[in-house]
């Protein structure tokens, strides 16, 4: 989430989301900060996390593949949709380049 934490821009939220409990912020979402914060919890405790919960970047990925082997990774359905929005958004805008103006004109009217 985005938070007042000085030079970073992000935070992490650390949740339970079987008691819908914070466990911890962090004060920054990169890697090296992630990777220094789970590094220090013991082995067993990081395997019994069942799911990781978390946007589509990348080192999302890295820290479930280093730390949390055997938790099942979900993407935040808002970062999903926001994809697709956006996939079929650029699609729309594709298709439209080619058709004439008076067909584009009709079709933004009859949009449903």
């Amino acid at each position: 989430f985005k938070g007042d934490s000085g030079n970073n821009k992000y935070q992490t939220s650390l949740l339970n989301g079987d008691i819908h409990s914070v466990i911890d912020i962090l004060l920054s979402r990169s890697k090296d900060c992630l990777f220094e914060y789970f590094k220090r919890i013991s082995n067993i405790e990081r395997m019994s996390v069942k799911f990781l919960v978390s946007d589509m970047s990348n080192f999302f990925k890295s820290v479930r593949d280093r730390f949390f082997r055997s938790s099942i990774h979900i993407i935040d359905r808002y970062y999903f949709i926001r994809q697709v929005s956006w996939a079929l958004e650029n699609v729309r805008k594709r298709i439209q380049r080619d058709v004439s103006s008076k067909l584009r004109v009709f079709l933004r009217e009859v949009r449903v």
